[in-house]
């Protein structure tokens, strides 16, 4: 009863928008992620595993900036604890800290951070980032492999541009049909986790600061 009155108070607009787009947004990322395809083992016929069933949480350690390339990451901020933690330790932590809202992940190929950022996707679009104590977001995973060559364009787009001109582009999002006002507002809000995968793979340094 009490869940029923706080659905009626709500705004239509804002009913409209959790029961429309953003569910069923969420929904394809759920059937888009949930697989886990092994690559680089000789083992016969391709394997497709759950997600969930084989992820294994990844430690981040907090390490100092000098050891990082500025041709990397810019702005940085050395962050010193006593312990390696994980990803969701510093999700958690946004709300309070705002270095943590701009971050990157730095490893070596092969070391699981595409991996990661399909997780962290997939336990958004299905709501489960309450048991790590996070704020809700809405994940929005863009391959710099797809969109390098936007970016660096002379004209490049604007953020919510690129996200609904890259989602119009991928046939499991055709019927959605994004509008960038949307998204434009759930950036504006600050509602989105926004993930860029693939630095490495743009191995021009100009393109790479540009990106």
């Amino acid at each position: 009863l009490w869940v029923d009155k706080q659905v009626d108070d709500l705004p239509s607009k804002v009913i409209k928008s959790i029961s429309g787009f953003q569910s069923k947004y969420e929904r394809l990322l759920v059937d888009i992620y949930c697989d886990y395809k092994t690559e680089g083992f000789r083992l016969g016929s391709p394997v497709v595993l759950d997600l969930e069933d084989v992820f294994v949480p990844l430690k981040v350690e907090t390490g100092n900036s000098e050891n990082i390339s500025s041709a990397m990451v810019s702005n940085q901020h050395t962050i010193n604890h006593s312990e390696n933690q994980e990803i969701w330790d510093f999700l958690a932590a946004i709300s309070k800290q705002d270095c943590y809202r701009c971050m990157a992940v730095i490893a070596p190929p092969g070391y699981g951070k595409t991996t990661l950022l399909k997780h962290l996707t997939l336990t958004y679009a299905k709501n489960r980032h309450r048991k790590y104590k996070a704020p809700k977001f809405l994940p929005i995973l863009l391959y710099l492999r797809d969109i390098r060559e936007e970016i660096t364009s002379s004209q490049p787009p604007n953020l919510p541009e690129l996200i609904t001109k890259h989602l119009k582009t991928q046939p499991a999002f055709a019927e959605l049909k994004p509008q960038t006002d949307w998204f434009n507002q759930q950036l504006k809000n600050g509602k989105c986790l926004v993930m860029l995968d693939g630095l490495d793979e743009v191995a021009d340094s100009h393109e790479r600061e540009k990106v």
